[in-house]
């Protein structure tokens, strides 16, 4: 990483690096969701992990985004 680009690629990694931690909270907040409501909608837990799934799944949707980059060269 710090050979081949030195400290200008440092922000592309973080940005990608975001931007995997996104998706695999929205797939986490997606599974959850179908999970929940395929076989826990009769269960005490129901709603808790219904809340918990749609936080995940927003949550998550806020680090993917690829317009809000600007490279300004």
């Amino acid at each position: 990483m710090w050979l081949n680009g030195g400290i200008q690629n440092w922000k592309g990694w973080v940005y990608m690096f975001k931007r995997w931690i996104g998706i695999t909270l929205v797939l986490i907040g997606a599974i959850g969701l179908v999970v929940n409501v395929s076989f826990f909608k009769g269960s005490e837990y129901y709603d808790i992990i219904r809340v918990i799934s749609v936080i995940l799944f927003l949550g998550g949707g806020l680090f993917i985004p690829e317009y809000l980059r600007t490279d300004k060269k």
